[in-house]
């Protein structure tokens, strides 16, 4: 990857971490609905900046690692973009539970610190 896609995808994380921090309420301050909208339609926008990136990762030749590491995008994606469309769907009924936005979060950033823990160690 190039240094312009990394420092891309980079920036696209804070800001992704950035606005799911805005959409969990910190220190109890409220936002109108209006403003939450926005920032989920810009927090599934990022989500799909990142999940581009994490699909357009190469594979090795070996079959068995390729399967093993297909599954395992797969099954991230569709558990934090599942998270992410319940999460909007809370936003628009009104009906909403910060504790989805935390999952999705944990998610994202143990992807990320386990993506980078391997290409540094292993």
């Amino acid at each position: 990857m190039n240094k312009f896609l990394r420092l891309f995808s980079t920036v696209s994380l804070i800001v992704f971490f950035g606005i799911i921090g805005l959409l969990v309420h910190p220190f109890g301050m409220a936002m109108p609905s209006t403003i939450e909208k926005i920032l989920m339609g810009t927090a599934i926008l990022l989500f799909g900046v990142i999940a581009v990136f994490l699909w357009g990762e190469r594979e090795q030749d070996e079959r068995a690692i390729f399967h093993a590491r297909l599954v395992d995008r797969i099954a991230f994606l569709v558990c934090a973009g599942g998270l992410l469309l319940v999460s909007a769907y809370d936003v628009f009924t009104y009906m909403y539970d910060t504790r989805l936005l935390l999952i999705l979060a944990i998610a994202v950033l143990v992807k990320v610190v386990g993506h980078w823990h391997a290409k540094r160690h292993l």
